[in-house]
């Protein structure tokens, strides 16, 4: 949830006692990078790139997905990258050409940052990227554009 709200640029809600917050729920809320992008100054809106609605009970098969793709364009020209999984199982959330497109990432490359843990991936990275993300679990990034001639596929796997 607290990813998601900070690439939506929403205001942060926290539904437990703060007096007791573990040291996970301490990392978590206040993470100065998870906060940089929330507060992000251009106010830009977040667009779903990738995957259907949040809950697998869609009408419409085509949209029933338990997986999403959620981006937002930063002041600084480089993009908030949200990879949702709201089912029961671990899935492999995907970024393909056309979610890079359509969340306006075109014609480069970009350097990868996990914003949670703080870690840089050596890596230029393009479309398509796959993400194995757990149960009710989701991954962010940051995609920083790069001048590099060299572009690599990345296919990154968490737990």
């Amino acid at each position: 949830q607290y990813g998601l709200w900070a690439v939506m640029a929403a205001p942060f809600l926290l539904s437990f006692d703060l007096r007791n917050m573990t040291q996970y729920q301490l990392d978590t809320v206040t993470n100065p990078e998870v906060i940089a992008v929330n507060q992000d100054p251009a106010a830009n809106p977040a667009r779903r790139a990738a995957g259907g609605n949040f809950s697998e009970d869609a009408l419409d098969p085509m949209l029933n997905s338990s997986t999403n793709v959620w981006t937002r364009l930063l002041n600084d020209g480089s993009f908030a990258m949200i990879f949702v999984n709201n089912g029961n199982g671990v899935e492999t959330v995907e970024c393909d050409l056309e979610c890079f497109e359509l969340a306006g990432m075109l014609n480069t490359s970009y350097r990868a940052r996990n914003l949670w843990l703080r870690t840089n991936d050596p890596l230029p990275v393009l479309a398509p990227i796959r993400m194995r993300v757990g149960p009710g679990d989701s991954q962010l990034y940051k995609f920083t554009p790069i001048s590099e001639s060299h572009v690599n596929h990345l296919e990154l796997i968490t737990h």
